[in-house]
C-alpha cells in the first residue's frame, strides 16, 4: 500500500497515512487501504503523537492533524 522511492532522484513520493480509533478498535492506513485493526487495548492512543524515523530518512510531512469526533457516528 505504500507507494516506494523510485531512487531516481527526481520523484516526489505521496503517501497519505491514516490512524483512526474508534471505542472497539484502532485502525491503520496507507493510501486508502487498510492495513491492520486491532483492538485499542492493544495499541493505547491516548496521549502526544507525531511521527518517529530512522536515520537517514528524508522525511516531509505537510499536515499533521487530530480530529476528534463530538457526536458518535450515524447509523446507516
Amino acid at each position: 500500500a505504500v507507494v516506494p522511492h523510485p531512487n531516481d532522484g527526481q520523484a516526489v513520493i505521496k503517501n497519505v497515512l491514516r490512524i483512526t480509533a474508534d471505542a472497539a478498535e484502532v485502525s491503520f492506513w496507507a493510501n486508502g487501504l487498510l492495513l491492520a485493526a486491532v483492538p485499542r487495548a492493544q495499541a493505547p492512543v491516548e496521549g502526544s503523537f507525531g511521527f518517529r524515523s530512522g536515520r537517514g530518512v528524508n522525511l516531509h510531512v505537510s499536515t499533521l492533524d487530530l480530529t476528534e469526533r463530538l457526536a458518535p457516528p450515524r447509523r446507516r
